[in-house]
């Protein structure tokens, strides 16, 4: 009995330890286990990344700022980065998000959106995935993530709105990597970017995710390099001339009936 007991127990544990963290249940009543994004949304939220908006809800339809998406990005990947404090007189100086857009500009978070905006210009309005692909394509400069040249290619062919975006716009290329690293995708079947749309609270968990697998990948060194290539096809054996001498000793006609 007391070995039954023991089995029980030991399988009990085992149990507890293999079920995820999120599948007790949903952390928000908003994002139901069927939700498209639901995956996305509790690793997000688990490792402290993205936060509800109250009553238990998540709003994942919600529309995300440039301080909110600054704020996911920077306590997903800079944390260290955070500032105790915040010196008076800043732009930011005393918003709920001051610390986090006072890491944002230290990181350069708005280098890639030109002159038609700075950091303080999306604090309060909602980002569109254009300039989301901009603030990504930082967080890869930091962690020195390179995308292989071939895929870069495929995805500048592939993108069928990329002309919207000149080749002078700096949020063309942040577009074109996001794509190839997969962290960011088409929304219709034909691979629309759709840049000027905004972001909603789930895109942008689903994208947090997938930039985190994509460090992951470069940190363990299981992401392609960018020169790394297929290993091109051995050429084919060339045909011989039809005036090609016979090997010597070769009567003709067998070389005739070979070649046959």
């Amino acid at each position: 009995m007391k070995k039954l007991l023991s089995l029980l127990l030991s399988l009990t544990v085992i149990m507890s330890l293999s079920v995820p963290a999120f599948a007790a249940g949903p952390s928000f009543s908003d994002v139901s286990v069927s939700h498209w994004a639901y995956q996305f949304v509790e690793q997000a939220a688990n490792n402290g990344w993205v936060a509800g908006v109250g009553d238990g809800k998540f709003n994942p339809n919600g529309k995300v700022t440039g301080a909110e998406w600054y704020t996911m990005v920077i306590r997903a990947f800079f944390p260290d980065k955070i500032p105790d404090q915040v010196p008076a007189g800043q732009w930011y100086s005393g918003k709920w998000y001051a610390p986090y857009a006072m890491a944002g500009d230290q990181l350069e978070f708005a280098e890639r959106l030109d002159d038609y905006a700075t950091s303080q210009d999306i604090m309060d309005r909602p980002l569109t995935r254009a300039e989301m692909a901009a603030v990504i394509f930082k967080v890869l400069s930091w962690y020195d993530v390179q995308a292989p040249e071939d895929k870069l290619t495929e995805a500048e062919q592939s993108i069928p709105d990329l002309n919207n975006y000149a080749l002078e716009d700096g949020r063309r290329g942040p577009i074109i990597k996001c794509y190839a690293l997969g962290i960011l995708a088409g929304t219709d079947s034909k691979g629309t970017f759709n840049g000027e749309a905004d972001m909603t609270r789930a895109q942008a968990a689903v994208t947090l995710c997938r930039l985190a697998d994509v460090i992951e990948a470069k940190e363990n060194g299981t992401l392609p390099g960018p020169d790394d290539k297929p290993d091109p096809k051995p050429e084919p054996e060339p045909e011989p001339e039809p005036d090609d001498k016979p090997a010597a000793n070769v009567p003709t006609l067998s070389l005739i009936h070979i070649s046959e």
